[in-house]
């Protein structure tokens, strides 16, 4: 299963919201209106698929978390935080900005 995501506007929550990616090999894009609604930190759980995240509108710090798998993932301007864990082969494009990559696993 494939899941396929391109951004999505959110409203009537907390700030600081977690987006939670999880049993589907996902591709997926969030920009402007996430960032709005007050997504900062995204997991993506699959530890075995090849999870595509593109965050490259994002002006805000993203924390991004990427527990295994063949994943990529691209985040925009702000000051971010991507922790890779597990295994797997990951590509990360973290954009401009004060930039932090955590690794702990294989």
């Amino acid at each position: 299963y494939v899941a396929a995501l391109t951004d999505f506007h959110v409203t009537g929550f907390p700030r600081d919201l977690v987006l939670i990616v999880s049993g589907a090999t996902a591709d997926f894009t969030i920009g402007e209106q996430a960032q709005e609604g007050g997504i900062r930190t995204v997991r993506l759980t699959d530890a075995v698929g090849a999870d595509k995240l593109v965050a490259s509108a994002y002006t805000a710090g993203l924390t991004v978390f990427s527990l295994g798998g063949n994943d990529a993932i691209t985040t925009g301007s702000g000051a971010d935080i991507i922790n890779l864990a597990g295994s797997g082969s990951v590509v990360v494009d973290s954009g401009a900005g004060d930039d932090s990559i955590r690794v702990s696993g294989t």
